[in-house]
Parts: C-alpha cells; structure tokens; sequence
C-alpha cells in the first residue's frame, strides 16, 4: 500500500502523514525523501527530526529517527537530537510528562527557527506531534506557510492515551486537528 505514493502529486502541496503507533508514518515520509533526493537538489530540502530514539512498546517499535530508516550523507540540512524524549513513555508522572515535553519544544522550537532563517522549497517533519505537546503551534504554522512543499507526519490513535494527567494528549489532538485544516492532501495509514 505505502508504495502506491510518490512525491509528484505532493509537490508544490502541504501534505500530513497520520497513523497509529507502527502504521509506517517515518517508512513512508522516508521512502518520499528519498524520491525527492532523486528529482530535487538535497539543498532543497529541509528535514526536521522530532522524534525521539526508538523504543519497544508492548511489541510495537515506537519513535525513530529518519535517519535509522534512511542514510542521509553530510550535504544535507537534517536538524535533529538524541536529546528528544517520549514523554508519555518516560514520564511516569504528570510534572515528569510535562517537564520533557518542554523539554522537547525547546528542541523543536530551535529548528524551526533554524528552518525560517534559511527556508527552502521542501520542508519534511518527521513525527510533527512532538512539537504539538508543547510547542507554538503558530511557529509551526509559519513554517509550513513558508515551504512550497511540505511532508511531515504526526501520531493520531489510541494507544499513546496515558499522559498521566498531564493534557498533552489532548493538546496534541486539538492542535492536529488545526494543523490537518491546513493541509492540501491527508494520508491516513490507521487500520
């Protein structure tokens, strides 16, 4: 099913990958990058890594870098951290939750910003909903508006629910939702 996707009709498009924890978002965001590293310059593109390391859930592979799934040499504008946690994983607590969600946007937040000193024409967000726990949904938003193309994917299920109390899982939610309001096309890989 993933490879019935390609980049052209995403070009020149705001497009959202969304699914359900080991859907195959980050699979197939990479397998688009790497269509685009074939037909476009790499200095055209942008990546944005939210995601943290990857991590065992009840079986399922949770997170993951891109950069596990594909190789991205040197000359390309990749923004990431090995410093990015699962806070709903690793919180255990609603203070701890929230404490590495900001911790996260303070991440997120930098490449952004990063990004909107520098735009270019491909914007790629890899696990989107990192940022939306606790980040400006309007930096977000601005950034989308400055790329020609965007690809990013974002969480959207049920099985990462336990936010100990903390409304990050809410918050996430409604800020999806105003995010895939401004979106030209919408890939939902959910069951």
């Amino acid at each position: 099913m993933l490879e019935e996707f390609h980049i052209e009709p995403l070009q020149n498009r705001r497009t959202l990958i969304i699914g359900e924890v080991g859907s195959g978002k980050s699979y197939l965001t990479s397998m688009l990058l790497r269509e685009a590293f074939s037909k476009v310059c790499k200095k055209d593109i942008t990546i944005l890594d939210f995601a943290p390391h990857k991590k065992l859930l009840n079986g399922l592979v949770v997170g993951g870098q891109l950069d596990d799934v594909i190789p991205l040499g040197p000359d390309c504008i990749y923004y990431k951290s090995k410093a990015i946690r699962a806070p709903r994983l690793e919180g255990g607590n609603k203070q701890n939750v929230m404490k590495l969600a900001e911790h996260n946007a303070q991440y997120t937040t930098k490449f952004i910003r990063m990004f909107l000193s520098s735009p270019t024409p491909y914007l790629f967000i890899n696990d989107l909903t990192m940022h939306l726990h606790s980040g400006n949904i309007k930096l977000l938003s601005k950034a989308i508006q400055k790329s020609s193309t965007f690809i990013a994917n974002a969480y959207s299920g049920s099985t990462l629910t336990q936010d100990h109390g903390s409304g990050i899982s809410k918050r996430e939610r409604e800020l999806l939702e105003i995010v895939i309001s401004i979106m030209d096309i919408l890939i939902d890989l959910s069951p």
